[in-house]
């Protein structure tokens, strides 16, 4: 069952979000169960911003959580797809976002186009089954597109079937390929071992 239609609006993250950002990442990560992680808002300024951002990002605001002064590029009211959850509209008013898409640029040899990584994509609940997740995602796409570049990426947890409903209806499942991450002490391995191929700093 769909909640009713609420108007939104989606705009590019800034450096004075931060500490908003920060707010509902942790959230992200309680919500589902992820040890924390130390991207405070500290790290979203050093980090996303400057001469050379790592990263970059979407927030969607509820037009009625006081969206004065948002550079707004229109107002959605989709219902189609976000997860499903109970809540009422705390974010109201409180006025802060209430979801985030983070994403990075990237290049796919068999597409030979440039496109973009879905870092984190979140709608906090009072605010799901809206269409704000699949706004969000369709405004990078136009992004994307606009820029010359042909294709997004992504991965879910599996268990989490709101939001794989939502992925199969807008993307292609990808079969026989597995996801690997090197980090912590594996990297650190990996790393010294490049040392000795010439990697690093002399």
């Amino acid at each position: 069952m769909f909640r009713r239609r609420t108007p939104f609006e989606i705009r590019p993250l800034r450096a004075d979000d931060a500490p908003a950002l920060a707010t509902l990442f942790a959230e992200f990560q309680a919500a589902f169960g992820q040890p924390a992680r130390p991207f405070t808002a500290e790290v979203i300024r050093r980090d996303g911003f400057g001469d050379r951002p790592h990263f970059q990002g979407l927030l969607v605001w509820p037009a009625t959580a006081g969206g004065g002064g948002l550079h707004s590029e229109g107002a959605h009211s989709d219902d189609s797809g976000d997860d499903a959850d109970n809540g009422g509209d705390a974010r109201q008013a409180g006025g802060g976002p209430a979801g985030f898409l983070l994403w990075t640029a990237g290049y796919d040899t068999d597409l030979a186009c440039h496109g973009a990584y879905v870092l984190d994509l979140y709608v906090a609940p009072p605010w799901r089954r809206r269409g704000m997740a699949r706004a969000m995602l369709a405004r990078l796409a136009a992004n994307v597109r606009d820029a010359g570049g042909g294709f997004l990426f992504w991965g879910t947890d599996m268990r989490n079937r709101p939001a794989v409903n939502l992925y199969e209806r807008i993307a292609t499942p990808q079969t026989g390929v597995s996801l690997f991450a090197c980090d912590g002490d594996a990297f650190l391995r990996l790393a010294g071992e490049g040392r000795r191929h010439g990697g690093g700093a002399p």
